[in-house]
């Protein structure tokens, strides 16, 4: 399982909508669809070889 989907169902399990998340976090709503589907998507792997 990917970081996105971790706290996509994370998220979910809490009963937490992304603006609930964006709130605690301090970040804007429209930040947590990004970072879900960023690492949804498999991009982390692709950055963190691009970082090694």
């Amino acid at each position: 399982m990917t970081l996105g989907n971790c706290l996509f169902h994370a998220r979910k399990k809490c009963g937490f909508s992304q603006e609930d998340v964006a709130e605690k976090l301090g970040v804007s709503r429209q930040t947590i669809p990004c970072f879900e589907g960023y690492f949804i998507s498999g991009m982390e792997k692709k950055k963190g070889e691009v970082l090694k």
